[in-house]
Order: structure tokens, then C-alpha cells, then sequence
């Protein structure tokens, strides 16, 4: 039976690793982090399990919403149901409005790695090994770490990396390297704010403006949990900052970065208090404190929109290699999946 190793435990890999494992072919997951999920992924703070990466997900194709009727019953998916707001400008000042949005979205439960974590259970996944150098002799694969320790030997290879990644990994491979695109992400700076002062329930997501291009109320997705009584808080907010604010501040200070989004929150919040009252039961000047935060860089964050051409996976079959992810198909959670669904079935015809 012929062997294939997988570079990645996100969405698309391990969609993949199950969908083969199910009809009975041999598969190895390679995994870098500590734990699965990729992008859709969960943080341990002192204070909560906080979704640093991908916010939720939304569902258009018939495939991924049966994966995702599925996830449901299993409860590990649930619809985060609200009307999200968007940022309005009104004589220099920025305030919230509420948008016409009905979209159906949808997060991981109780985690937003849920749900790829319950595909895993049954897979052979290696956590914590970085895959660095790929060889290849006498038609097998040869994986190996950054310290020249083999990983072992397969038929076919799969990189679920994001496309700048692979496009590294298979820099002694020119022919499969020039099928991969060199650059297809933005950077993002995301930041989350463990916050105490009352602000109106029904602001719980926010597409914001060119330095924050969004805002989750974190704490307000289902089935979230505080993990710390001692610290006193009443909300935790998830913002991430637009490519072009990440970019100009790459190297701002930890402090100073909390500081801009915690003013940038509470600004917009009061501005909206004083330029659209009559969406809110209450106009009281919302006054934030913060209790906690972090923050974490997403390298390969959101997809490019000069990339909009791109819709198809990678796949050399003389080569015996594919090279997926969300960005195959425009980003986008469930492009993840597809990613994953449609190099299983190629592969399935030449295995």
C-alpha cells in the first residue's frame, strides 16, 4: 500500500488524512505546533480559551455543509448567532452602525479547534516536529527535521503549509517549486483585550476600518468559558489589525500596541454613544479598564486579494505531490476543507 505524509494538522490536512484513513489508506500527519487545528485555532490564556486566529466560518458549498451539519450533532460546532456592525465615519470621528448582514456563522465548540480535533482522533499525527528538507530517492520521499533527523519515507507528499511555506520547502525541487505561488498572504497583528466596563450585549463582532479590520467579542461565542475567577473582568475581545497598520507597526511594543487597541475600542464605542444612540437601550459613556491581554503575529494571515485567480490545488502526479490550503481557492475556512476533499479524491484515482 503506498504511503503519504501530510505537512500540517489545520483544516486541510486533517480533512484529508480523514478521508483517506476512512477508505483505508496508509497516512502520516506532521505537525510543527502542539496542537491541531492551524489557523482555526484556540489560545490557553490565564484568563480564557480565547479563538486567536480564525473568528468563525460561513458555509456556501453543499459539501462542507454536510461536514458541518455533522459537527453540530456531534457538539463541536455551534452558530454564533448575531447582526455584526460595521465602521462609519462622521466628521473625522469613527462610530458603529448595524448592518443589513444575515449571514449564517458558525464556531468551533467549545474551542474553535473543536471541530477539527474530533476528525484527528483516529489519525497518526507527530506533534511538535517541524518538517525542514525534502529529498527524494529511488521514488520515496524523504521528510527530515531542521536537525537532518528522517522522518521517514513515503510514495506521496502533501504540504498543507500556507503557499509561501511549501514554496520554501521545495526550494531543491524546482520543477513542483514554480507550480506554487511565492506570496499569497497578509500579515495581521492580533490582539486580545481581557476588559472590565459594560458595553451593550448586542455588539459582539465588528468590521472595522483601515487599522482594525475586525473585532470579536470573544466571550460571547457559544460555550466560551472564563478559566480565572481571580481576574476580574467582564468581557475579552479578539481585534485584528488591518495588513497595512501591521506593517507599518511591526516592531510597536507589547504595551504600547494593548494601549492603541484599548483606546481604539473604547473611542469607537463612545463615539457611537453620542453619533447613534438610539440603537442602544443605555447612552452611558462606556469607560474600559484592562485586566489582561496578549498578542500574537499571524505571519500568513489573510488572503490576498491579488491572488483572486488562484482556484485550484496543486497536484504533480508525476511526482507524486500535492500542495493545498485555503488559499487554493480564495481563503475562507471552509476553502480549507474543500482543499483537503478535492486532493483526497485525485489522489484516491491514482492510488
Amino acid at each position: 500500500m503506498k504511503s503519504i505524509a501530510i505537512i500540517g494538522a489545520g483544516l486541510a490536512g486533517i480533512t484529508l488524512a480523514s478521508e483517506l484513513n476512512d477508505k483505508g489508506y496508509l497516512t502520516k500527519v506532521f505537525e510543527k505546533s502542539r496542537g491541531k487545528g492551524g489557523r482555526a485555532c484556540s489560545k490557553r490564556l490565564e484568563f480564557a480559551q480565547v479563538d486567536t486566529g480564525a473568528q468563525y466560518f460561513t458555509v456556501r458549498d453543499e459539501r462542507f455543509l454536510l461536514a458541518v451539519e455533522s459537527w453540530k450533532k456531534q457538539g463541536v460546532v455551534n452558530e454564533w448567532p448575531f447582526v455584526p456592525y460595521v465602521v462609519e465615519q462622521l466628521n473625522g470621528y469613527s462610530y458603529l452602525k448595524e448592518s443589513l448582514d444575515d449571514i449564517s456563522r458558525f464556531v468551533g465548540t467549545p474551542t474553535m479547534n473543536a471541530f477539527v480535533k474530533s476528525q484527528a482522533t483516529h489519525l497518526d499525527i507527530v506533534l511538535k516536529t517541524q518538517v525542514n528538507k525534502i529529498t527524494k530517492q529511488a521514488d520515496k520521499w524523504q521528510l527530515y527535521t531542521g536537525t537532518d533527523e528522517l522522518l521517514g519515507q513515503f510514495d506521496w507528499v502533501i504540504s498543507t503549509a500556507p503557499a509561501e511555506q511549501s514554496f520554501e520547502l521545495f526550494k531543491e525541487h524546482i520543477g513542483i517549486q514554480q507550480q506554487i505561488p511565492s506570496e499569497v498572504h497578509n500579515p495581521c497583528w492580533a490582539v486580545v483585550l481581557a476588559t472590565k466596563g459594560k458595553v451593550p450585549e448586542q455588539i459582539q463582532g465588528v468590521f472595522g476600518d483601515d487599522q482594525v479590520a475586525w473585532v470579536s467579542r470573544d466571550s460571547s461565542k457559544p460555550q466560551r468559558e472564563r478559566l480565572n475567577d481571580a481576574i476580574d473582568l467582564d468581557d475579552v475581545w479578539v481585534m485584528h489589525f488591518s495588513e497595512k497598520w501591521t506593517k507599518a507597526n511591526m516592531q510597536m511594543p507589547e504595551h504600547e500596541m494593548q494601549s492603541f487597541a484599548l483606546n481604539w475600542l473604547a473611542d469607537t464605542l463612545n463615539n457611537t454613544m453620542l453619533l447613534n444612540p438610539k440603537q442602544f437601550a443605555s447612552t452611558e459613556k462606556v469607560k474600559l479598564t484592562l485586566s489582561s491581554a496578549y498578542r500574537h503575529f499571524w505571519r500568513y494571515a489573510r488572503f490576498n486579494d491579488d491572488n483572486s485567480n488562484l482556484n485550484d490545488i496543486v497536484f504533480d502526479r508525476e511526482n507524486q505531490v500535492a500542495v493545498i490550503g485555503d488559499w487554493c481557492f480564495g481563503g475562507r475556512v471552509e476553502n480549507a476543507f474543500l482543499s483537503g476533499i478535492e486532493c483526497a479524491e485525485q489522489l484516491m484515482m491514482e492510488l
